[in-house]
């Protein structure tokens, strides 16, 4: 019995450290087992304060001023972040330099994903995430961290791009752009320029051409006589040597413009990858909206060695492109405005010229069906009079063509 109960303990002490050691694994590997658990999820576009992030089951909870939200996440399944702040200088609180993001402006993180920024709501969306690693030279799994906890400041630039066309509704086009990127082979190109001999390579062979060319032509005037020799030699015009220099000089200038124009198509024809990749993409979608490419051009521009600075640099940029989005967005909405007030205007127009319609119809009926009746009562009156008339006439000639009685008894003579 005793050996039961100790064998009994050690189980449960067992299953109880296996569960403490759940709790404390990183949110980073989520599982459905542990899917319950307190989960810590960051939004990043520059620390985003006031956000509400949720998992695809319902779970939600607002960021912080460190744009962390925590809560029982199921970090399985899609998470999105709707509004809040930009922290744009990076002071944990919400001032007048940060940059309130409008409501209808969603963030996504794929499933096992904890870091939520626009790069990673560009791959929630359907960009290939190992060709968006490809042309930013990162690993895949540097797409889904916190650029200014790891001062990853490409990253930093790539989300303030993808932020950009993601503004003006054209992230869509960037995922076709991003999974249609053909990468320039180098390889090949390479294989092609390692054939070319280079500069001093040319030189020097034909340097030694030159010299087993001499060294045949002295073999051969060494086998003639002196008197041959010399008036070989004297034949010779001076200009002949020169001559000869000046050819080589017009073949070293010729291989150091053939090499010049070698260097040049290698450096037009490969692409080193990084964020000038993705930046020109990016431009290509944005097409002739100028406050988008202005903003892609400043982050580009942007000289910074600290990823939390980005933000504040491009910071007037970006508020002139909220800026542009509002004012875009109120014409809309004004037009729709002044659409639906059109549309209630004809509606009612319409109404009334329907109802007085309607109404002139029902008085013409009602105008119509009175003199009908007046017409009917009349004939009615006229039909009855005549009646009346023949009923009065033949009382009169029976009354006349009728003879007076004749007693039947005379009276008395007397």
């Amino acid at each position: 019995m005793k050996k039961k109960i100790l064998l009994s303990i050690a189980v449960a002490a067992l299953i109880t450290f296996t569960g403490c050691g759940d709790d404390d694994d990183s949110h980073h590997h989520s599982s459905a087992q542990n899917s319950s658990k307190t989960q810590s999820v960051k939004v990043v576009d520059g620390y985003v304060i006031g956000a509400k992030v949720c998992d695809a089951k319902g779970v939600c909870a607002d960021t912080n001023e460190k744009g962390v939200a925590t809560a029982a996440f199921d970090l399985n399944t899609t998470l999105t972040s709707k509004a809040g702040y930009i922290d744009v200088n990076n002071n944990a609180k919400i001032d007048s330099d940060d940059i309130e993001l409008p409501v209808a402006f969603e963030l996504k993180a794929p499933a096992g994903v904890d870091v939520i920024s626009p790069v990673s709501d560009l791959v929630a969306n359907g960009a290939d995430k190992a060709k968006l690693a490809a042309i930013l030279g990162v690993d895949e799994s540097a797409l889904f961290s916190d650029p200014i906890a790891t001062n990853n400041i490409d990253l930093a630039k790539a989300i303030q791009i993808v932020y950009a066309l993601k503004s003006v509704g054209k992230e869509t086009d960037l995922v076709a752009k991003v999974n249609s990127y053909q990468p320039v082979q180098n390889a090949s190109q390479g294989a092609v320029q390692s054939e070319l001999p280079n500069f001093d390579e040319d030189n020097t062979n034909t340097a030694t051409e030159q010299k087993n060319e001499n060294n045949a032509t002295a073999n051969v005037e060494s086998e003639l006589p002196a008197f041959r020799l010399a008036k070989v030699n004297s034949e010779l015009p001076d200009f002949d040597e020169p001559v000869v220099t000046v050819n080589n000089e017009q073949n070293t200038e010729t291989n150091n413009t053939q090499n010049e124009s070698n260097a040049q198509t290698q450096s037009e024809n490969t692409v080193t990858g990084g964020i000038a990749v993705l930046a020109q993409l990016a431009q290509e979608v944005a097409g002739d909206n100028e406050k988008v490419k202005a903003l892609i051009q400043a982050v580009i521009n942007a000289n910074v060695t600290n990823a939390a600075e980005l933000e504040s640099v491009v910071a007037s940029v970006k508020k002139e492109l909220v800026a542009q989005n509002e004012a875009t967005q109120e014409a809309a909405e004004n037009a729709q405005s002044e659409a639906q007030q059109a549309a209630e205007n004809a509606q009612n127009e319409a109404a009334s010229e329907a109802n007085e319609t309607a109404e002139n119809a029902e008085s013409e009926a009602n105008e119509t069906a009175q003199s009908a009746q007046s017409e009917a009562e009349e004939a009615a009156e006229n039909a009855q009079n005549e009646t009346n008339e023949t009923a009065d006439n033949e009382t009169e000639n029976e009354e006349i063509q009728t003879p007076p009685s004749v007693p039947s008894e005379l009276p008395d003579f007397d």
